[in-house]
């Protein structure tokens, strides 16, 4: 079960993609919005404070759809390895160089759960070994966390059913 405070994250996480959608007129298609590093260091740079005003009590993160090819550590597309170059750029800047992130990776509900929990974890591992090595970002501020398939946004099974479980959330420590 998904803690309420978790879906006020993941909403606020959600108003961040579509006001990128604005800013930067980044969309690869009409299902995914590119989060841009202004937004992403507009709410990992906002005060707790600030945070705890608006509703917000854990800690801000924000949800990517960084895809993965089938069974495979490669990302999908081109428009993953963008969103991979963005969050890169975001925790490169000097605001954030005191905290640190854990990296989640969520599947989709097929397989076996066992499975899928391995393989957001490895996943998982892939993005923190990327940000560090093509981006210099300290690994030690990175905590990969697999969440396999217990956290699904949606429940259903079309592929965008699918493809909106199977994403990348960042979460500031």
């Amino acid at each position: 079960m998904i803690s309420p405070f978790r879906i006020l994250t993941t909403f606020c996480s959600l108003l961040l993609v579509a006001e990128s959608w604005g800013q930067a007129g980044a969309k690869d298609d009409q299902t995914r919005a590119l989060v841009s590093t202004e937004s992403i260091l507009q709410l990992f740079t906002k005060p707790d404070a600030d945070l705890r005003a608006i509703g917000v009590f854990e800690a801000p993160s924000i949800s990517t759809q960084i895809l993965f090819k089938t069974d495979s550590l490669e990302l999908a597309d081109d428009f993953s390895e963008r969103q991979l170059e963005q969050v890169g750029k975001a925790l490169q800047d000097g605001r954030l160089a005191n905290y640190f992130f854990s990296v989640e990776g969520h599947t989709d509900a097929r397989g076996a759960q066992e499975y899928n929990m391995n393989l957001s974890q490895r996943r998982s591992e892939e993005i923190v070994r990327r940000l560090a090595e093509e981006y210099g970002i300290v690994r030690n501020r990175l905590v990969a966390n697999g969440r396999g398939e217990f956290e699904l946004l949606v429940d259903g099974e079309t592929e965008e059913d699918h493809q909106q479980n199977r994403r990348v959330v960042f979460v500031r420590g």
